[in-house]
């Protein structure tokens, strides 16, 4: 069982505790603990799947936000943490010491960075002159 599984079985135990205890007391407050154990656990769904690419096959994808209504979508974070996992994975597959793993993962922001605000700039430019 992976680290992931585990704490998700926990979370679902302890949910499904509190909505037990919630209907033998009629307590409110443990169905909205219940409710934000379930967010923590999607939260930790996202967390996962942009930080560990291996678990971004299919069925694990459709898993993450099966029965939730949150349509997923991109913010400046998430690309930012996509592009930077890209570059570590990148970094692990061809470069074997993880000083330079870590130099290239700066230096492949650093580029990216660069090449973005020079676009910026050209697009400005050409906006300007028409």
């Amino acid at each position: 069982m992976t680290t992931f599984n585990s704490i998700q079985q926990e979370i679902k135990q302890i949910r499904s505790a509190l909505q037990k205890a919630q209907e033998a007391t009629g307590m409110s407050e443990l169905s909205l603990l219940s409710a934000r154990l379930k967010g923590i656990e999607f939260d930790l769904k996202q967390l996962l799947y942009i930080e560990v690419p291996e678990l971004n096959d299919s069925k694990k994808y459709d898993a993450l936000f099966q029965g939730n209504d949150i349509i997923f979508g991109e913010s400046f974070l998430e690309r930012k943490a996509v592009r930077q996992s890209f570059w570590k994975q990148l970094a692990k597959l061809f470069i074997s010491s993880k000083d330079e793993q870590s130099a290239f993962v700066k230096q492949a922001e650093a580029e990216y960075m660069h090449i973005v605000s020079s676009h910026k700039e050209l697009h400005s430019k050409a906006r300007v002159s028409a």
